[in-house]
């Protein structure tokens, strides 16, 4: 007999717990993340999110190249959380594209998220093509201020890398004179996303913020 929704939780919510481990229970996330339930699938992203598994990417991979809207920026948001380098190949198509705009502005946090010096090259070349139009300039700020924090080797490459063309240094000092200095981003359009998402699929608000959550784990007395 097929596992109930609540079954499913449940057993997602052990593994966040750090109770179910092993192949069975890489299995059950993998296939977690595809489930015909919204409410157990959603709940499977956000143990990715926790419990990050390289042998989940040619899964978020996939779910980003033909998955509805939703389901790629969840996968965008493992990735930028994790921040595995290997991704920026798979991020990079992303980038220089215009047909999905939420698509591009997730990758490009994603890639600052990342950081290290193969996504800074990858921001320049991002920040002096004409696909960086479709961004709002605070939010291209935002975002290249948060890779340049990451200490004084981002920095100097950063340097390096304007002090080789004008229009890019004279661009990036004026998006990082106006950058905020501790913006809150995310890879999703706007902070209530998910839960209208949610609504739209017929969750409630309460059955949904209930899910999301991960119980604590429970402190035994010796």
């Amino acid at each position: 007999m097929a596992a109930g929704r609540e079954e499913k939780i449940a057993k997602l919510n052990e593994m966040g717990e750090g109770a179910a481990t092993g192949e069975d229970a890489a299995a059950f996330l993998q296939s977690a993340l595809y489930d015909e339930d919204a409410l157990v699938r959603a709940k499977a992203f956000l143990l990715a999110e926790r419990c990050y598994d390289p042998l989940l990417l040619p899964l978020l991979y996939d779910i980003l190249a033909q998955e509805e809207r939703e389901w790629q920026l969840r996968a965008l948001n493992v990735l930028r959380l994790n921040a595995d380098e290997r991704v920026l190949p798979r991020l990079s198509p992303l980038l220089f594209q215009r047909k999905q705009p939420l698509l591009l502005r997730g990758a490009y946090l994603t890639v600052a998220a990342i950081g290290g010096e193969e996504a800074l090259r990858l921001i320049a070349t991002f920040l002096k093509s004409p696909y960086c139009a479709y961004l709002k300039d605070d939010y291209l700020g935002a975002v290249l201020s948060l890779a340049l924090k990451e200490g004084d080797t981002a920095k100097a490459l950063w340097s390096k890398l304007i002090a080789e063309d004008e229009s890019l240094a004279a661009f990036s000092g004026a998006l990082l004179t106006n950058a905020e200095e501790n913006p809150l981003l995310t890879v999703y359009p706007y902070p209530d996303y998910l839960t209208e998402t949610a609504r739209t699929r017929g969750i409630d608000t309460k059955t949904w913020k209930k899910a999301m959550y991960f119980p604590r784990k429970k402190h035994v007395e010796k």
